[in-house]
């Protein structure tokens, strides 16, 4: 009985090792996840202005036709921010 209750200590004691670690590795993970949406989302921000700011120009200078390279997206790569 004393070596079943010493191994379910011990399997119980592992257990909690494993999940404090897992615990830790999530944390980390969610922490560089929201900084690459804080970043993703300020330069989303930054296109839009950018777009709004030459819509704003064409429409005060009369001009209708936005050129193509006034509205290209830049790419934005999650993986240079590691």
């Amino acid at each position: 009985m004393n070596i079943f209750i010493y191994r379910v200590a011990l399997i119980n004691s592992w257990a909690l090792v494993i999940l404090d670690e897992i615990q830790t590795s999530s944390s980390e993970v969610y922490s560089q996840l929201d900084d690459w949406i804080v970043i993703a989302v300020q330069e989303e921000n930054t296109i839009t202005q950018q777009v709004m700011a030459s819509i704003k120009d064409s429409i005060l200078n009369e001009q209708i036709r936005i050129e193509e390279y006034q509205t290209t997206l830049s790419g934005l790569s999650l993986m240079s921010k590691i």
